[in-house]
């Protein structure tokens, strides 16, 4: 399930404005825009020009991510004995709150994991910013129809555009950001991010009036002075992380407007150790919708920073987590997991559902069962006790059966026997008035007698056949197989006899 981020820069001298389409598989750049902005414009003059820019490139998401300088928070780098993201967040309030010029409950504290600390340690970069200003962004936004789903620093989002160029930076590089009155610094060291600063700019210097010929070199001293000042402040970073003068970057990376002014960058390569490099020198991994529409990657840095973090799992600093994001659309990264997992909650709700509604009807029918066998009961039975259970009827009636049942299987056994009696008694006295008859075997059960014998005679046999089929003992009489034995010494005859019901 994919969704359209849209990452806002207000830290500038405009608002600069990017749209990428985020998947499982893939983060593509749909769109941009850059909107000027007057330089005294208030947080709602801003809202309202990211409005307008969006709806003229038609650059609307379903998240909205923004990014504020980074003088507008308190900076700090904390470094902890433990690594436990849980530990981290109970005590990075009460580490931060001696550094805090205002009382701690008026900010709002956010922070990114920098650096490996000491052994099994963790540093982290922390920020903290007023409540105030946290809630007039969020009310400016949503009133132009904006609804922010995250809030950080532009600082911060460089850090994720970073994973975006085309080659690996070295593991001890150093990021220069020029907008407007300040310069923003990211350290990284052994590859991840070790240190934020920001500090005062002189733009004046670099951004001459519009109708003046602009300056290869800065002519005011207050240029010279700002590059002397920064020059001192990377070392300053670097040190604050590693005392070891061995550390100092091995590449700097310039952008912002700033960062094309002319003769900017021969002057810091004069006083900042290692390479120099322009961002706009590097090109971009990910896919572009239109290529038509690929810019240079300095004027996007922040804004497509800001999206590929909101994209990313974890992400980096972002003041509405915790209790500033309730109320607010929180889609995020987590959306599709989000709805996998309520989907899964709504089959077992189904589930659950269809399982009672199963037990009720059955309860039901179990209920109607019963009422069914009582009445059978009290039909079979009326003399039992009524406080019987209707398990001990079952039992008292079960009993009487199977003594019913036994005295009609001795009546009937001896009805049988009376009457196979009978017919033998009826069979010795036919045969017993003939002459010279022999009987072999005698079979017999409730309802047929089979007799094998011999005769000296066919006659004598036909005789026996009348005889016995004028008995009224016998419904049917059969005789077969008559058969001369060998010599002409008598006959072999079988009867079949029928018993009456």
């Amino acid at each position: 399930m994919g969704e359209n981020i849209v990452g806002i820069d207000i830290n500038g001298p405009g608002v600069v404005v990017v749209r990428l389409g985020h998947t499982a598989l893939q983060t593509r750049f749909l769109g941009y825009a850059v909107i000027e902005a007057p330089a005294d414009a208030d947080v709602s003059k801003l809202a309202a020009l990211a409005r307008q820019g969006i709806e003229a490139n038609t650059l609307s998401g379903d998240r909205y991510v923004l990014g504020i300088p980074a003088h507008w928070a308190f900076l700090r780098r904390f470094p902890f004995p433990f690594a436990s993201a849980k530990k981290i967040n109970q005590v990075l309030a009460l580490e931060f709150e001696p550094y805090l010029p205002v009382p701690l409950e008026s900010v709002v504290i956010a922070s990114r994991r920098a650096t490996q600390g000491a052994s099994r340690g963790q540093t982290v970069l922390a920020a903290a910013l007023p409540r105030t200003t946290l809630t007039k962004l969020l009310e400016a936004f949503q009133r132009e129809g904006l609804p922010l789903t995250a809030v950080g620093l532009s600082l911060d989002a460089l850090e994720d555009m970073v994973r975006e160029v085309g080659e690996a930076l070295p593991a001890r590089s150093l990021l220069l950001d020029f907008a407007g009155e300040r310069a923003q610094i990211i350290y990284r060291a052994d590859g991840a991010p070790a240190r934020y600063r920001s500090i005062p700019w002189a733009a004046a210097a670099w951004y001459p009036p519009k109708d003046q010929e602009e300056q290869t070199v800065p002519s005011l001293p207050a240029g010279q002075a700002d590059l002397e000042t920064l020059a001192r402040e990377v070392v300053m970073t670097v040190q604050a992380v590693s005392p070891d003068v061995t550390r100092l970057p091995e590449l700097t990376v310039v952008c912002g407007e700033g960062a094309a002014r002319p003769g900017l960058l021969p002057a810091l390569g004069r006083r900042l150790p290692g390479r120099i490099r322009h961002l706009a020198d590097f090109s971009w991994k990910m896919p572009v919708a239109d290529l038509a529409l690929r810019p240079r990657l300095d004027i996007l840095a922040k804004a497509l920073g800001l999206a590929l973090g909101a994209a990313r799992p974890g992400g980096g600093i972002n003041f509405l987590r915790g209790e500033f994001a309730v109320g607010l659309s929180r889609r995020g990264h987590r959306r599709p997991m989000l709805l996998l997992a309520a989907s899964f909650i709504l089959f077992l709700l189904c589930l659950i559902v269809s399982w009672v509604v199963d037990i009720q009807s059955q309860q039901k029918r179990l209920t109607g069962l019963e009422q069914q066998a009582r009445q059978i009961v009290e039909s079979l039975a009326p003399e039992l006790d009524p406080k019987f259970s209707l398990m001990e009827d079952v039992s008292i009636i079960k009993n009487r059966l199977n003594q019913l049942e036994e005295k009609q299987l001795v009546a009937v056994k001896r009805d049988q026997e009376t009457g196979l009696l009978e017919t033998l008694r009826l069979l010795s006295t036919t045969i017993s008035n003939q002459e010279k008859v022999i009987c072999r075997s005698l079979s017999f059960d409730a309802h047929h007698v089979t007799i094998k014998a011999e005769a000296d005679t066919f006659e004598t046999v036909e005789k026996i056949n009348k005889q016995l089929s004028s008995l009224k003992r016998f419904q049917e009489v059969h005789i077969k197989g008559i058969r001369a034995k060998a010599g002409n010494d008598g006959v072999g005859f079988d009867f079949e006899l029928i018993r009456k019901e």
